[in-house]
This record gives C-alpha cells, structure tokens and sequence, in this order.
C-alpha cells in the first residue's frame, strides 16, 4: 500500500498532467499538489508519468487553463468538446465583464434608491413651499378681513 506524506505546506495550486508511455492521458487541476491527487492510482487509468505546473490560485482562472490545456494537447482518456463550452464561459476577460457588470448592477442600484431618495426630499419641500404660501394667502385673507370688519364696525 502507497503513502502519501502530508508536508506543511501552504496550499499549492497545480495543473497536472499524466501520461502513459509517453502518450498524455488526462489532465487535471487541484488546489493543493501535496494533496495527492495527481498521484492517485486509477485502473482505468494506468499512469507512468506526471508532470505539473504551478496554477493560479483563483479557481475559475486554473479550470479555464485546464480547459485550454485539454483541448489544444487532447488527452486520451478525455473528451475535449466538453471543455469547449467551459473556455467560451471561463475566459478571464468575460469574468472580468461578469464582475464589472455585477458592480456596475450594486452601485446602478444604490444610485437609483438615491435618485428616489432625493425626489421624494425635493416633492416634500415642493409641498412645505406650497403650504406655506397657502398659509400665507389665507393670512392675508384673514387680516384683510379683519380690516374690513373693523371698517363695517366703524362706519356703524
């Protein structure tokens, strides 16, 4: 029975390719080398070599790039047409385009509420002016009416 030595070592994101017989087999990502899984026996696939490639960190970016490795060197145990829609969806340029979009989408929010915000602030000073020169005109009303019944009372 193989053992695999667990080092204590940070996580060590890698590609990883095996190959059988000089021929490329499969190829395969993991977040971590010493994790063991590119060293994992398989029946189905025999493995005599393996080379591996340090990866980025970031999960989409390392499958995008196992993508792009399985369907320009097209490993034998694998199907490469499945991988085409995953380079189309997984570029690094369209998931910049998707967070961009999903910022622009929080702060468009954010503006919008603030835009209804002020509108609502400017409606209720639009009424406050209204009310206060109703006020005002019915003051003015008012006091006329007072000077013309004090006019009545005096001319009696």
């Amino acid at each position: 029975m193989k053992t695999i030595i667990k080092y204590n070592v940070k996580e060590y994101p890698a590609i990883y390719l095996r190959y059988f017989e000089n021929k490329l087999m499969y190829i395969g990502e993991t977040k971590n080398k010493y994790g063991g899984r590119a060293f994992r026996f398989m029946d189905h696939s025999p493995v005599d070599s393996i080379r591996i490639i340090k990866a980025s960190k970031n999960l989409e970016r390392r499958q995008y790039w196992e993508a792009v490795l399985i369907c320009k060197l097209k490993p034998e145990k694998q199907k490469s047409n499945l991988y085409l829609g995953k380079l189309d969806n997984s570029h690094p340029e369209k998931i910049k385009q998707k967070r961009i979009k999903r910022i622009h989408k929080r702060y468009y929010d954010v503006a919008k509420k603030l835009i209804a915000k002020v509108e609502e602030l400017n409606l209720l000073e639009k009424t406050t002016k209204i009310k206060e020169e109703e006020m005002r005109q019915l003051f003015k009303k008012s006091i006329a009416f007072k000077q013309v019944k004090e006019r009545l009372v005096n001319l009696k």
